[in-house]
């Protein structure tokens, strides 16, 4: 049982030379977890609400699960302004002498912003899975980084499997939103195998100006790719790319926009139509081109209008988990049929609890404007609790006093949107709030 909560990790670096250039050998992890026992794993770890910011990590990562690693949960961290990949589970890499435990498993990637994870020499991601089986990530905001989500096998003849990449909103990163596969299969990497990607909300990941694709899928076999929302502002930014090496794979019941000329990118050729599209990788039967309405998609709010053609359009079979919410935390189906993308209509306004009986309470009360936040247990020193936007920036901060478990925000002036609740000084998760 090993908890890592609330701490503040920064200014970590591989030299105390900010002008030291980075190597092969030059490594520097803020949190590192690695199992390399063959005989016991590491099990029970709990990561969560901690920032780790402003570190010059080298060829490390901010956060990295690696090895003989059986039940963890990465959950509410802020990852932010570090050199290399935010947070990455990572298997076959020798970290375990046994290879067939040389593998984290049976983990989750929760609530956890991660933005401005950047490599000068290489594109790296805000989180990636590297060789892992059985993990679920959702729910999670990956903005500014190299890609957003990376679900990737690098070892050759190994494979990530069994991965759930679902609700999540990757937006405004640099080189590609949601990248699925092995890079160089067989010769140089292994393939990602049996996962499948559901809901997420994929916007605009094209600030490097390469034309990589919002959603680009290499090397995988038997990957189900549903009910999302893909959309991009430039003519040049492939909505998918699916390039070669693909056995099973299934796209379907997707939303696509573009503001521009829509393109679309294969192995066997290029459509500038979802009807030409549909036919080139023969799928797609029910999805749509459309803009999805947004809120406010200028300020980054992907909340769905009431006329948004994503709504009740998912995955008619779709079964969702007993503990899967929409981007709000609120109930993942209205009307008896999944909406698509991360956020469900309808969902969004109200009271908030925290799922985890350990996490702050959210009270919110429409009429006067105000936010109670309710802690567990009483403060043990005075504390800063911040109100953020989804950016990460904050709005507004107030102090709870020690002895106290309670403290309030007038929030009548904000905007409709969803912020996050957090105290770098209290010992407990993060949360959201809708309004």
């Amino acid at each position: 049982h090993i908890t890592i909560r609330g701490n503040s990790i920064h200014d970590i670096s591989f030299s105390a030379n900010p002008g030291d250039p980075v190597t092969a050998n030059t490594k520097s992890h803020p949190v590192l977890v690695t199992g390399n026992d063959t005989a016991i794993a590491i099990s029970n770890v709990l990561i969560t609400g901690n920032e780790i910011f402003n570190c010059r990590t080298g060829v490390s990562d901010a956060v990295y699960i690696s090895g003989n690693v059986d039940g963890f949960s990465v959950n509410a961290n802020r990852v932010h302004d570090v050199s290399n990949d935010g947070i990455v589970v990572a298997g076959h890499t020798g970290s375990c002498a046994d290879a067939a435990d040389d593998c984290p498993r049976n983990g989750d990637l929760r609530w956890n912003n991660t933005w401005d994870c950047v490599a000068g020499s290489a594109s790296v991601a805000g989180i990636s899975i590297d060789g892992a089986k059985k993990i679920t990530v959702e729910n999670n905001l990956s903005f500014g980084n190299g890609f957003g989500i990376e679900v990737t096998c690098r070892k050759t003849g190994e494979t990530s499997s069994d991965i759930i990449v679902r609700n999540n909103i990757v937006y405004n990163n640099l080189e590609g939103g949601l990248i699925i596969g092995g890079y160089n299969y067989p010769a140089g990497s292994g393939m990602v195998v049996s996962s499948s990607f559901t809901n997420n909300t994929i916007v605009n990941n094209y600030l490097s100006g390469n034309p990589n694709g919002e959603i680009i899928i290499v090397f995988c076999e038997y990957v189900s790719i549903r009910s999302n929302i893909v959309y991009t502002i430039s003519s040049s930014d492939p909505l998918v790319s699916a390039n070669s090496g693909l056995t099973g794979l299934v796209l379907d019941d997707n939303l696509y926009y573009s503001t521009s000329a829509p393109q679309f990118s294969s192995g066997a050729g290029t459509a500038a139509s979802l009807p030409a599209w549909a036919t080139l990788v023969s799928g797609e039967a029910h999805s749509v081109y459309g803009d999805p309405q947004f809120l406010d998609g200028s300020a980054m709010n992907f909340h769905l209008l009431a006329s948004s053609p994503a709504i009740d359009a998912g995955d008619s079979s779709y079964v969702v988990s007993i503990t899967e919410t929409d981007m709000d935390t609120m109930m993942r189906v209205q009307n008896d049929r999944i909406d698509i993308g991360a956020d469900e209509y309808g969902t969004a306004v109200g009271f908030f609890q925290g799922r985890n009986p350990a996490s702050p309470k959210v009270l919110y009360d429409r009429v006067s404007g105000s936010l109670q936040v309710i802690y567990p247990s009483p403060a043990r020193k005075n504390a800063t609790v911040n109100l953020t936007g989804v950016d990460g920036k904050v709005i507004s901060s107030t102090e709870i006093e020690k002895g106290k478990n309670s403290v309030s925000f007038d929030v009548s002036e904000l905007p409709v949107g969803t912020y996050i609740i957090y105290s770098d000084d209290m010992k407990y998760s993060g949360v959201k709030f809708v309004r």
